[in-house]
């Protein structure tokens, strides 16, 4: 297992590292910008496999500047609004990113969604944002968001602004597939947010497994290897419900038509963006990305 992911990272690092280079900043210098909002990011391969930027995470990361993912952002507010039965406008949305490995795409996607936010509602329209990996993971990711502290604006995970404007980030240890009923096992990076009482319930509901009403889960590259497929699909059925969108990005030659098959099987649906809202460059490749919501939703 070890020689093939070391083969996977030398495969990866031989055929994009001048792609990456070109793109890699020193943080004075945006990585990346979504929509007009900057991004600093540095990609760090001692962490392991999960600390660098593969070809897929960048293809979301770039799709997250898109009008497309704006407007699907705001299909999201107005289904959570349904589900809650609320006209509020100031209502957020639950976002949760399962392999993080760096932090790059929920950073992404807070600033999408801190740009999507209406003029009459204040700050970023998302509520929570729960950022998940391995233990030794984590130090990287709360790097990513050290680097971002622009992004939490009027809220965030110091606290600033009342509790009605803010924006909790949570930086957790999950395996998939694996829950536990003991809270104290939750690693939590950014101690401030356990101070506030939803924060801390969405905390214990990742650690034990409880639905915590996620509207948005994010993943790239996590259905790699066969053995990850049942624990990645039993964190799908956990947290995502029936009104819940998956973005997954996967990369072909690793993810097998088996995955989408258990998918399938487990009650859930997926359709592939089509190659037009892609970014040219990740175009036509052997990558891709899916939607994937449980059955007889409406796929975005």
């Amino acid at each position: 297992e070890q020689q093939h992911q070391q083969q996977m990272m030398d495969h990866h690092q031989q055929n994009h590292q001048e792609e990456i280079d070109q793109q890699q900043v020193q943080l004075d210098r945006p990585f990346l910008e979504i929509h007009n909002v900057p991004i600093y990011f540095r990609q760090d391969w001692a962490t392991g496999i999960g600390g660098g930027l593969w070809s897929t995470g960048l293809a979301i990361a770039k799709y997250a500047q898109s009008d497309h993912a704006a407007r699907q952002i705001q299909s999201l507010l107005l289904s959570s609004r349904a589900a809650n039965k609320t006209n509020n406008k100031q209502q957020k949305i639950n976002v949760l990113e399962l392999g993080s490995g760096n932090g790059l795409l929920s950073a992404c996607w807070l600033a999408l969604c801190q740009s999507s936010s209406s003029s009459s509602s204040r700050g970023c329209c998302i509520r929570n944002l729960v950022v998940t990996d391995t233990a030794d993971h984590l130090p990287l990711i709360q790097r990513t968001f050290d680097a971002n502290r622009h992004l939490l604006n009027g809220g965030g995970s110091k606290g600033i602004g009342n509790d009605h404007d803010q924006t909790h980030i949570h930086i957790l240890e999950h395996r998939w597939g694996e829950f536990k009923e003991d809270k104290n096992n939750i690693i939590i990076q950014d101690d401030a947010t356990a101070a506030d009482s939803s924060s801390s319930t969405m905390a214990e509901k990742i650690a034990t497994g409880q639905n915590a009403d996620f509207d948005l889960i994010i993943g790239s590259d996590v259905a790699y290897r066969e053995f990850l497929y049942r624990p990645l699909i039993a964190s799908f059925e956990k947290f995502a419900s029936k009104t819940t969108v998956i973005l997954l990005g996967c990369t072909m030659s690793d993810t097998t038509p088996d995955f989408f098959d258990l998918l399938l099987d487990h009650g859930f649906v997926y359709q592939r963006l089509a190659d037009h809202l892609l970014e040219p460059e990740f175009q036509g490749k052997t990558f891709a990305i899916f939607v994937v919501q449980k059955k007889l939703q409406r796929l975005m």
